[in-house]
């Protein structure tokens, strides 16, 4: 029982229930859960990066650099959101999905000469989300009427 002044955290930020969606969801929801949550990573790591350089370099491309970077942390941030929400086998998780995958589709080729060691990762990862998005073991779990 809680106490009052107590602060209680909820269940899906808990390790534990992690861990469980991490076991009992559908095999390909789960790849494309971590494999989007990776892209992520990738993502802010890129805003960061890019944030760095900009600043650093502080030339004539300082806001270009800087909104860039600011916009890769931001969809860096969001898809990890969207990534728990697809490890929790959440319906709403997957139209969001859906878009960063479809925006990673041209980054990725847009920066496959200047950076191949960030945009073939994003690339295939971006394959590999949308084939366990799409997986019929994963429309199962996302397409379940919520409970209330």
């Amino acid at each position: 029982m809680k106490t009052p002044g107590q602060r209680r955290v909820p269940d899906q930020f808990q390790a534990a229930a992690l861990l469980a969606d991490l076991r009992h969801g559908p095999r390909p929801l789960v790849i494309a859960a971590v494999a989007q949550a990776l892209q992520a990573l990738l993502l802010v790591g890129l805003g960061m990066a890019t944030l760095v350089v900009g600043i650093a370099d502080s030339g004539d491309d300082l806001l270009n650099a800087t909104l860039v970077g600011v916009l890769a942390l931001a969809g860096g941030l969001g898809l990890l959101v969207v990534a728990r929400g697809l490890l929790g086998g959440n319906g709403w998780a997957r139209a969001p999905s859906l878009v960063g995958q479809l925006i990673m589709i041209p980054v990725g080729f847009t920066t496959k000469d200047d950076l191949p060691g960030a945009a073939y990762p994003l690339l295939v990862s971006t394959a590999v989300v949308l084939a366990g998005l799409f997986a019929p073991t994963s429309n199962a779990v996302l397409d379940e009427p919520i409970e209330d």
